[in-house]
């Protein structure tokens, strides 16, 4: 979860930034998705983690607030795409 809101905190914001981040499970994956908000510019980043191991995935959304629900269901469905090679099973 770190790397996300690190992440996002960086993101330029000459605004007042609202920002969350949480756990989720995709499948088999475990990820940490955070959301900032800086006046009309969304960013929505997404790491999915190997089971025992590191990441993986790693996605970023960036939109405005007109074109959010859109733009994310598009990323939403992507995201889902994300599973395990077969044969990569294994922490590395």
């Amino acid at each position: 979860m770190d790397g996300v809101r690190h992440s996002l905190g960086v993101e330029k914001c000459d605004s007042v930034r609202q920002q969350s981040t949480g756990f989720m499970r995709m499948g088999r994956l475990t990820a940490t998705k955070g959301t900032s908000v800086c006046g009309n510019q969304v960013v929505e980043m997404l790491l999915t983690f190997h089971p025992g191991s590191g990441p993986i995935y790693w996605i970023t959304l960036r939109t405005t607030g007109q074109k959010r629900t859109d733009d994310e269901a598009v990323f939403n469905k992507l995201a889902a795409t994300f599973q395990l090679i077969p044969g990569n099973e294994q922490a590395h």
